[in-house]
Formats: C-alpha cells, structure tokens, sequence
C-alpha cells in the first residue's frame, strides 16, 4: 500500500478512509492545516471523497488509481 512508502518513526502522514470517524478526520485535517504540525502529507481514498473535505493547506495532490 501507499502508505507503507510513508512509514517513518516521525508522525508526519495520516490516511483518512471510509472508516475514519468523524472525530478522527477532524482531528487530522485540523492537524493537516496547522503550520507547527509534523503532519505533512494526508492520503486520502477515494471512499472518502464525498465527505466534503477541503485542505487549503495543501500544496499538491496526487491523483493515484
């Protein structure tokens, strides 16, 4: 999986899916978009594309079938 790419001893990615919770994905989106956070790169599924997200921290995406 993709996220395995990511692995590291730092906390610096998360991965929101269609099983994220709500509190979850709240908390990692705030996190996403603060400066000061480690979290620098979110991957997200395609599961969770109707959740009305949106990342004005982001600075690219990757689009990935």
């Amino acid at each position: 999986m993709l996220d395995e790419q990511f692995y590291d001893d730092t906390k610096f990615h998360e991965v929101i899916d269609g099983s994220t919770t709500l509190k979850k994905r709240a908390s990692i989106i705030e996190s996403f978009q603060n400066p000061q956070s480690p979290l620098k790169v979110c991957l997200l599924t395609a599961r969770c594309g109707n959740a009305g997200l949106t990342l004005t921290a982001a600075h690219h995406l990757v689009l990935m079938e």
